[in-house]
């Protein structure tokens, strides 16, 4: 009789040992649609170790998470998976073609973070260090240690392509960064852009030597190391978490219908010319595109693999190929492509208050562009701007942001005079929650508009 499969969501270890993320999936009503597809997925889930509940309900919540999403997205993507081998991860064949996946991660050090600003909020240039020299080292450590272990030498994987899926977990902030910085780390070159005369955009590349911090430093142009020819390509994406599976899980129906989720993200522009994302707000009860498991996810092909990746073998994916000094993305993808994202979920009735206006005050909801449009304010780049209000004359504005250090929340308002240009007059930080904020944000408008 074939062993029964232990349950995702019953305890099995000590309640002190287990995961706050994985009790809040376990626990809060709001993250239903969570819980209930990562049930689904891993009712085909093979636990080659025997730990993998163990490990996803205690110290290994987030890399179990990014496991079970890529089975989620290999199944739906219509992979033949085979789990029948401890390692690597995944055997995968698609189009006749047999290919292994072997899944890692960055994990939190012992020793002191890169970037040590003493509690305050990092500069624009830190950010700039962060995303260019310390994320690539970060990336860098789990992917040489997996060279190391020689997977192609194993007799099921000799002679296949191989190819290594990665996300960042190494603090509260690695998801809030895009792809670029793996990018530079793989190919070994650093883009610029810039406008010629005619006003059009030219991306330019500098190669790259080393990535260097403090007294840390690793070669860069991870393809061009020993013995890597044998790595296809590499997968990175920053879509392996819970956000994902309640998305994918609320807009199939998946919940109780007393949540409401909204979706906030920065998109991969098309136009040749532009040289900032595109930005997207929506409801999940109201969706511009419905989203898959592959959108988020990206691959970058070694130039110098021995067993080349054929083009559009991970279907929705966004492929990445150098092409002399230059990487060339293609994007034949539809809907837009998501480079970094937040996912919000309120009871019902909150939500309805804010969508439909405060009765007798008339403060609204707003998009992101009308915000744009008429405080003619950019973003810092400190915080991730949520949720945006007006009042019903545009006097007065407000948004919602959440700060990508202490990941609490910013209340912001801001008020133009006989004409004058929109002054902030007020901002509240370190509001521990989102609903905080929303009541803030709401009274602090119904105040001003009041006066």
């Amino acid at each position: 009789m074939a062993k029964s499969k232990i349950p995702l969501f019953i305890p099995m270890v000590s309640p002190k040992k287990l995961n706050t993320s994985f009790e809040k999936v376990r626990t809060d009503s709001t993250q239903l649609a969570a819980k209930t597809t990562m049930e689904e997925a891993y009712k085909g889930f093979h636990d080659g170790d025997g730990n993998f509940v163990e490990q996803f309900q205690s110290t290994g919540f987030d890399q179990r998470i990014f496991e079970l999403y890529l089975y989620a997205y290999f199944t739906e993507a219509g992979f033949q998976v085979s789990q029948t081998h401890d390692r690597p991860d995944f055997l995968l064949e698609r189009y006749g073609l047999e290919i292994a996946v072997e899944v890692t991660t960055t994990n939190p050090s012992s020793n002191p973070q890169f970037l040590d600003t003493n509690g305050r909020s990092p500069t624009a240039e830190e950010i700039k260090r962060l995303q260019m020299d310390e994320l690539p080292i970060r990336l860098g450590s789990p992917l040489y240690s997996k060279v190391q272990k020689r997977y192609w030498n194993l007799p099921h994987v000799t002679g296949k392509p191989l190819v290594i899926a990665i996300q960042s977990f190494h603090d509260d902030s690695a998801l809030f960064f895009s792809s670029a910085a793996i990018s530079t780390y793989l190919y070994g070159f650093r883009h610029h852009a810039s406008r010629d005369e005619q006003g059009n955009l030219e991306v330019l590349a500098n190669s790259i030597e080393s990535h260097e911090v403090g007294t840390k430093k690793i070669p860069s142009s991870f393809f061009e190391q020993p013995e890597t020819e044998h790595i296809s390509a590499v997968i990175f994406t920053n879509s392996g978490t819970v956000p994902k599976f309640l998305r994918m899980g609320y807009q199939s129906g998946l919940h109780d219908g007393n949540t409401t989720v909204l979706f906030h993200g920065k998109f991969l522009n098309t136009d040749p010319n532009a040289e900032i994302p595109l930005t997207y707000t929506y409801d999940l009860d109201d969706p511009p595109f419905i989203e898959t498991w592959g959108h988020g996810l990206e691959v970058f092909h070694n130039p110098k693999a021995l067993y080349p990746l054929p083009s559009e073998y991970f279907p929705d994916a966004i492929e990445h190929r150098l092409e002399g000094s230059s990487v060339i993305t293609d994007m034949r993808f539809d809907p837009p492509h998501p480079l970094t994202s937040l996912t919000h979920v309120f009871n019902q009735a909150h939500f309805t208050t804010f969508l439909n206006g405060v009765e007798g005050y008339g403060v609204w909801r707003i998009s992101y562009e009308t915000f744009r449009r008429l405080s003619q304010r950019g973003e810092t780049g400190l915080h991730q701007e949520l949720m945006w209000f007006a009042s019903s004359d545009h006097r007065i504005l407000g948004f919602i942001a959440v700060d990508l250090q202490d990941e609490d929340f910013i209340v912001a308002i801001f008020e133009h005079r006989q004409g004058q240009p929109y002054e902030l007059v007020e901002c509240e930080m370190s509001i521990p929650t989102e609903d905080a904020a929303l009541t803030m944000l709401i009274h602090k408008l119904e105040t001003l508009i009041n006066i």
